[in-house]
């Protein structure tokens, strides 16, 4: 919901791979964000009326495109992006990939060299299109979170590949449902590693939305204090 709603406010000419959800999921939320009422009813009504569901989707999301499949490879990425650049003059502004664990390299031993891969041929789409890539990816289920602390840090991300992305944020919910969200890695400013500065934000998952942070702030200074411009270790 977090990407979905960075597609939908930045309004930019979009690319997303959803491996992870299909079609009328994507289609049901996506009503369900424009017109405020819930993401059942929204699927109801793209089944039942698949005219005037389209005509929403086209109106207010036609700057998205997709692709769907399920077993997405580092060349099928490419493959999808050159049709667009084809059909429309030019890369997208902005390419979305969930999961980025569902992407598959033949050449790749195993599932975190599959990973690694993945991240390194994204770091090329990156630069080669200069489009914004944002990619979503899971934590670890082990990952110890509270009340006080509900965002996982950066060593909780699966792979913990941190080299490629210049910003990473990690996101969880406390006991009453309220949504966290923590810079764990920014090049180019201010991160907390540990996850335990973090902001809230408002989510109603019923419609699919998810608004602007809240006032409210937990902050924790890492030991050490922040780390800055510049301060990256070459080992990452």
């Amino acid at each position: 919901m977090v990407a979905m709603g960075a597609v939908i406010n930045m309004a930019v000419p979009t690319f997303v791979f959803s491996t992870d959800s299909d079609d009328l999921t994507m289609a049901s939320r996506l009503l369900a964000n424009a017109t405020g009422r819930p993401t059942d009813q929204m699927r109801i009504m793209a089944l039942q009326q698949p005219e005037a569901a389209a005509k929403v989707l086209a109106e207010k999301y036609g700057h998205i495109k997709w692709a769907f499949d399920s077993d997405q490879t580092g060349d099928g990425i490419w493959h999808n992006l050159y049709a667009y650049a084809t059909r429309f003059g030019d890369w997208p502004r902005l390419v979305v990939v969930d999961i980025l664990s569902d992407i598959t390299f033949e050449s790749a031993e195993s599932e975190w060299a599959a990973l690694r891969a993945s991240m390194k041929q994204l770091n090329v789409v990156a630069r080669e299109t200069n489009a914004a890539v944002i990619l979503v990816h899971h934590a670890s289920e082990a990952s110890r979170t509270n009340d006080m602390y509900p965002c996982p840090g950066r060593e909780a991300i699966m792979g913990k590949d941190p080299r490629h992305p210049v910003l990473m944020m990690t996101f969880g919910k406390d006991s009453r449902g309220d949504l966290h969200a923590a810079c764990v890695k920014n090049r180019h400013g201010e991160a907390d590693a540990t996850g335990h500065t973090s902001f809230r934000m408002g989510i109603d998952p019923a419609t699919s939305r998810v608004t602007t942070y809240s006032p409210h702030q937990r902050q924790a200074v890492p030991a050490g204090g922040w780390r800055g411009w510049g301060e990256e270790n070459e080992d990452e």
